[in-house]
């Protein structure tokens, strides 16, 4: 995968992600800043994992095309 489409993926699942903090907030008007912070920090794990998955993956594969380990 290319730069610009790592981007564009990585975006796409910012927005939804995004989204859900929105709905979830809306769903849990009297959560504690303790509470938010998780449920935050939860959800942007996924995207994190995401980017270092699909970033070490284009490493890899740059270097098995070019025979580099």
């Amino acid at each position: 995968m290319k730069g610009d489409e790592l981007q564009a993926n990585w975006n796409g699942l910012s927005e939804e992600i995004l989204h859900g903090i929105g709905e979830w907030r809306e769903q849990h008007p009297k959560a504690s800043f303790r509470e938010i912070e998780a449920e935050i920090d939860k959800r942007l794990s996924e995207l994190r994992a995401k980017m270092i998955s699909d970033t070490a993956m284009a490493s890899v594969q740059a270097g098995w095309k070019t025979g580099i380990s």
